[in-house]
């Protein structure tokens, strides 16, 4: 069943990185998805040998995360600074400093209802309920709101009492509690259901920055700018610890792990393992370049995934806890990651920047480069009727790129133009191919940095009506 379940999980990231080009035209899954398609996915490796006239790419020193990065969403206009799945998967909704919650069709990355808007100013957190039927976010201006997933409009309950930001909110796993943490030191406790306050969690001396239940609800662990991690009976409010323990530095972000036996936490640059009982550190598993806003297990525990500027960290776990045993950074925001977490299923990897996008990863997969295409045409081939992508530049709106017509005594050039959505338009107007976003910044690299090179026969290039010539003869024998 490995194989099978490997090959659904492939197409599901093809379909999802590729959805642009599909939706505007169906040959350009063969024209244009497959040939950008990871090379070490079995849709690429069952289907590419399949095809003829297709397209070369080059990643010259571009790093592909093998395959990783699944899709860029974007859509807000302003800093991103939280991200949360439903429990099904199927939905992921963002806060974002332009105001707004939004929530997207995981497979598809468009959204599912127009953005939600509670005019507190900056969004800072958001949470889905693990029925999935709402979301509530927390806001600059100090409310939480309640929004139904099913009348998303108007925000059906507004939870008032923090005189200070919302910066954190979280739902117990069996959806009784809700809990939010503000800079004005406290954590309020409300009834999840009823949306009535409980109780004001006053302990704290400073901001506070994060908060989790434990796997089994009965605990809420609180972590705060006064270098504390308190824990309190999650159906009461109560302190189940009379002298918090004090770290070194501030604690920026916390979670527990799976199996409710550790807490883990981003203190300062440290990320840090931590007694379920006490918040007393027992370990320092790892140190970052920058303060971890963000740190989160996967479902089976053996993996972390926390924010280390503008890279996500995806850390593996020992097996007895007491040092990460590896961490691979992926790289493609270009501005600092508030929030990263893992799907319900551990397959992916979301995460959320200051570069006002959210990227979606793939979770699994080994890590390398991927830099030699398949059926590569070189400089010293000349190869009659070869297009090959050289330079380019960027008007702001959209780009001109100069591509080279050779043949064995001759070069032409000919200009083709790159929508901000990725297609690239011939002077007439012809969809001669698209270019997934994730690529579009090495279309126009220099010679000698990381920069993607598209090559093909311009006699044979598969393209307009003649698509369908793709398909090889014998492809109906080998399927």
């Amino acid at each position: 069943m490995e194989e099978p379940a490997r090959l659904l999980r492939d197409a599901n990231s093809f379909v999802a990185s590729s959805q642009v080009a599909i939706q505007q035209s169906a040959s350009h899954i063969y024209v244009s998805a497959l040939p950008f398609a990871n090379k070490n996915s079995l849709v690429y490796q069952t289907f590419a040998p399949l095809c003829t006239g297709i397209i070369s790419v080059d990643l010259a020193g571009v790093s592909h995360h093998a395959g990783r990065l699944v899709m860029t969403i974007t859509g807000h206009e302003d800093v991103v600074n939280s991200v949360a799945y439903s429990s099904d998967g199927r939905f992921l909704a963002s806060a974002s400093a332009d105001g707004t919650v939004r929530v997207w069709d995981i497979r598809s990355g468009e959204e599912v209802t127009a953005p939600l808007r509670s005019g507190d100013g900056a969004v800072l957190s958001v949470v889905i309920a693990p029925d999935c039927q709402s979301v509530a976010s927390g806001t600059e201006g100090g409310a939480v709101c309640k929004w139904s997933l099913a009348n998303p409009h108007i925000a059906v309950h507004r939870l008032t009492g923090h005189l200070g930001a919302v910066t954190s909110l979280a739902i117990s796993p069996n959806g009784s509690r809700l809990a939010s943490a503000s800079l004005d030191n406290t954590v309020h406790l409300w009834n999840a259901e009823t949306y009535q306050q409980i109780t004001v969690l006053r302990g704290h001396t400073n901001k506070v920055h994060t908060i989790a239940f434990s796997p089994n609800s009965q605990t809420l662990a609180t972590g705060s700018e006064d270098h504390t991690i308190q824990l309190w009976d999650a159906a009461t409010g109560e302190p189940k610890c009379k002298s918090p323990h004090h770290h070194e530095k501030p604690i920026y972000s916390l979670c527990f792990l799976p199996d409710g036996q550790k807490i883990v936490a981003g203190s300062g640059e440290d990320i840090i393992m931590c007694k379920p009982k006490t918040g007393k550190s027992t370990a320092l598993v790892h140190s970052n370049s920058n303060p971890v806003l963000s740190v989160n297990p996967s479902p089976d525990g053996l993996s972390l995934v926390s924010a280390d500027g503008n890279g996500v960290c995806l850390s593996t776990l020992p097996r007895f806890l007491v040092k990460i045993s590896s961490v691979q950074v992926l790289e493609g925001h270009i501005n600092t990651v508030r929030a990263a977490t893992f799907s319900p299923n551990g397959l992916y990897i979301a995460s959320a920047s200051d570069d006002c996008t959210i990227r979606i990863w793939n979770a699994g997969g080994k890590t390398e480069f991927q830099s030699t295409p398949v059926h590569k045409v070189t400089d010293g081939e000349a190869t009659p009727d070869r297009f090959s992508i050289v330079s380019g530049c960027d008007d702001g709106t959209r780009a001109t790129i100069a591509c080279t017509l050779s043949n064995d005594d001759a070069a032409a050039l000919l200009t083709v133009a790159i929508l901000e959505s990725g297609w690239l338009l011939t002077p007439s107007g012809e969809l001669l191919l698209w270019v997934p976003t994730k690529y579009h910044q090495y279309l126009y690299a220099p010679q000698g940095t990381p920069r993607v090179d598209i090559a093909f026969e311009n006699s044979s290039w598969h393209r307009g009506k003649s698509w369908t010539s793709c398909w090889r003869a014998e492809a109906s024998d080998v399927l």
